[in-house]
């Protein structure tokens, strides 16, 4: 997936051995003496790289096609392509250049439905890329029957979790859960407790069918009863595809929700716990977890389908919850030592005396002008 290059990468070298040769925008070209990819789980499609160049033009991509050598196609074949970006040309007008070469040259036929090969053109502005499709798309998962609006990509459900770093043993929380792709994708990933939340019955009826052919044990649950499931700083991580104002969700709306997200996750999430949402408009996102002491720790920019979406990273921000915690519990400390910086001025090092009573006798009253000033300093 576009902009999350660094996440697949590390898989291609984990699960297939992989030696990252080079990437780009949504690609990365690698090798491996491994044949079998189907198993990975953070990107869209492995091709066979039959070539990759730049074009200005319709007639400029012809020109780079024409001579390619199409031999690893394999009885019939289909050609896919996926554009991104302004051209004067279409799909359409890709596949039946490609189309052509092939059937012209090599003598194959064309098949729709169902083609021995499927020769994939990726293009991006003016980037190609052409290949010969080795897995098809592995974002489909056969668990997941259920599907709604609010469903995302399980690729990038997948690349979600391990930004997280996720581990076994920890408890993740998805507030807004769907048709339950990050629940059930974190429970095959990790050994850990998944909690999902949705205020819609019907949502979670499909959770618990996908999770059910998927054979998790991940927990779905209204987001009412959150406080009767979770405990007090419980959660290590919190990973959703947050909602953001389209035409069903006013602007208003959106800033409830989101003041209501941070402030349960200040009771559930462990202070050194770790957020990761996916969102189309982050500046409204961002300043709530502000207001709520949250600190953006990284945000990427991803293109999925001609849109661009964001993935943030949140942490608590710990100098902001201690600051309180100081001003609560040691405010009188605390306001006599500003007190004292303001009226003396910024320096190095202050000194504090402190005295005996008036009698010159020392007692046990002594012991409150020692600690005033130990405390001060």
């Amino acid at each position: 997936l576009n902009g999350l290059e660094n996440i697949a990468s590390e898989e291609f070298k984990e699960a297939v051995n992989g030696k990252i040769i080079s990437k780009d925008k949504g690609k990365i070209i690698f090798s491996s003496k491994k044949k079998n990819f189907k198993d990975l789980k953070g990107v869209e499609r492995v091709l066979k790289l039959i070539k990759e160049f730049s074009f200005n033009n319709i007639e400029d991509f012809e020109d780079n096609v024409k001579d390619l050598d199409f031999s690893l196609v394999k009885g019939t074949f289909r050609v896919d392509c996926n554009r991104m970006g302004e051209h004067d040309f279409n799909s359409v007008d890709v596949g039946g250049i490609v189309g052509e070469v092939i059937f012209g040259k090599f003598k194959k036929k064309v098949n729709f439905k169902q083609p021995k090969s499927i020769v994939y053109v990726d293009i991006f502005n003016d980037k190609c890329f052409i290949g010969i499709d080795l897995t098809g798309k592995l974002s489909k998962r056969d668990y997941r029957i259920k599907v709604h609006a609010s469903s995302i990509n399980a690729c990038l459900a997948y690349c979600m979790l391990r930004l997280s770093n996720l581990k076994d043993d920890e408890v993740l929380l998805d507030p807004f859960c769907g048709d339950g792709i990050v629940c059930i994708e974190a429970s095959l990933y990790k050994k850990c407790r998944v909690i999902g939340a949705d205020k819609r019955e019907g949502y979670l009826r499909s959770c618990r069918i996908n999770a059910k052919i998927a054979k998790v044990n991940s927990e779905f649950i209204d987001s009412s009863l959150l406080e009767d499931k979770i405990k007090k700083k419980e959660v290590d991580k919190v990973i959703s595809n947050v909602p953001c104002q389209t035409k069903r969700i006013r602007d208003g709306q959106v800033e409830r929700i989101y003041k209501e997200l941070f402030d349960k996750l200040n009771k559930f999430l462990k202070d050194n716990g770790k957020c990761v949402f996916l969102c189309s408009s982050p500046g409204q996102l961002i300043n709530n977890a502000n207001d709520y002491d949250f600190r953006l720790k990284d945000k990427i920019e991803i293109k999925f389908k001609d849109r661009n979406q964001y993935i943030l990273i949140f942490e608590k921000d710990l100098n902001k919850l201690w600051k309180g915690v100081i001003n609560m519990d040691l405010h009188w400390a605390d306001k006599a030592a500003e007190r004292v910086i303001k009226e003396k001025g910024n320096k190095p090092s202050y000194v504090c005396a402190s005295g005996i009573t008036p009698s010159g006798t020392v007692h046990v009253g002594n012991l409150r002008e020692i600690i005033t000033t130990d405390l001060i300093v």
